[in-house]
């Protein structure tokens, strides 16, 4: 547990690929910021991992990644990416009727539980909306 007797100037939630990035750009400050990462699993990289245990070490799969909202125009990854007949270009909202969320596990997670997310989403959202911004 860490002591919490210093406050933090930024808590980054989620350590893949764009919280370790916050991170590094936080630290860039004069002074560097205080920061707090927080990951959910026992590792760092978020979607992306090799997995060593479907198929056993002598045949790693690199899982994740693969979604990395390439069709957004100011995704600087953009550039790098070359259209394929099997993408699928996430949109913005829910579709009950044609999508399909599962957790880690591969467990269908219900309708109710994307709802109560969103919620939270959308209320964490607003909140942020109140505080001044600053350019990074």
């Amino acid at each position: 547990m860490i002591p919490c007797s210093d406050p933090f100037d930024v808590i980054i939630v989620g350590c893949g690929a764009a919280g370790i990035g916050a991170a590094i750009k936080f630290q860039k400050f004069k002074p560097p910021a205080r920061i707090l990462l927080l990951e959910a699993r026992n590792r760092i990289g978020g979607r992306a991992v090799t997995d060593i245990d479907t198929f056993g070490v002598d045949a790693p799969v690199d899982l994740g990644a693969r979604w990395l909202c390439h069709h957004q125009p100011d995704n600087v990854l953009r550039s790098y990416y070359t259209p394929s007949n099997k993408d699928w270009i996430e949109c913005n909202t829910y579709d009950r009727l044609n999508m399909a969320i599962f957790d880690e596990d591969g467990t269908l997670i219900s309708d109710d539980l994307i709802e109560q997310a969103q919620t939270t989403v959308e209320h964490i959202l607003t909140s942020v909306k109140q505080y001044p911004s600053e350019k990074i």
